[in-house]
């Protein structure tokens, strides 16, 4: 609450006044909300990208890809504000840091959108630059975001935040994604004929995905929440 004062004397109303690290937090959390409503709708509309064994990425090749695409940018905005309404509120340097990296992974994750993938099934040696560079894009976000989600928790946890253990806990979430989408790859290595329905890597990107998407609305409703009102 503000007060307000004209004349020197003070005025009995009280205006009540968000502050930015709670609007950026709401930003964050509808972002990514979109983001997962999009890509739900997307199994519905393109259901010919069986979801057992082709990746989230595939969907900007069928009929409605413009909407993968604003999906990745939603998430990559997701990403940004998130880190805009966490900044004032985190002042130790490991925070500082993952915030700037959250930061460059909301570019990196935008950079899947405006870089169309290739099929899964095209050989390394037959992709397009702009398959390639979304195949950068992706592992960069996908390798990065359980360390950047690590290093934000990390620095809540030293900012005296109220319910610490239990933010830090929730980092867990984007490791357990990011392993359970590890371990699929390593179990359902490619054959000499590359990736196919027998290669059943899908769901767990998927599953993956979403962990990454939860933690981020997780972290954006508590910001928009609990932290104080400068």
């Amino acid at each position: 609450m503000t007060e307000f004062t004209s004349g020197g004397h003070s005025m009995n109303s009280k205006i009540p006044v968000l502050s930015f690290s709670q609007n950026a937090a709401r930003l964050a959390f509808a972002g990514t909300a979109i983001f997962l409503i999009l890509l739900a709708a997307l199994h519905v509309l393109e259901p010919e990208f069986d979801p057992s064994w082709r990746m989230i990425s595939e969907y900007e090749l069928g009929g409605y890809g413009w909407m993968m695409q604003l999906a990745f940018f939603c998430w990559g905005l997701g990403c940004l504000a998130l880190a805009a309404a966490l900044w004032p509120n985190v002042g130790n340097t490991g925070g500082r840091l993952g915030l700037v990296l959250l930061a460059t992974l909301a570019i990196i994750g935008a950079g899947a959108g405006v870089f169309i993938t290739d099929p899964i099934t095209v050989p390394a040696n037959a992709m397009t630059t702009s398959g390639y560079l979304h195949s950068i894009c992706g592992l960069i976000f996908i390798f990065g975001f359980p360390i950047v989600a690590t290093l934000v928790g990390w620095g809540l946890t030293r900012n005296k935040t109220p319910r610490r253990r239990w933010l830090l806990v929730i980092t867990a979430l984007p490791w357990i994604g990011f392993l359970a989408f590890f371990a699929s790859l390593i179990v359902f290595t490619p054959n000499i004929n590359g990736y196919g329905r027998g290669v059943l890597i899908g769901w767990p990107n998927r599953f993956m995905a979403v962990t990454y998407a939860v933690w981020l609305m997780i972290i954006a409703w508590y910001t928009g929440r609990r932290m104080p009102v400068d």
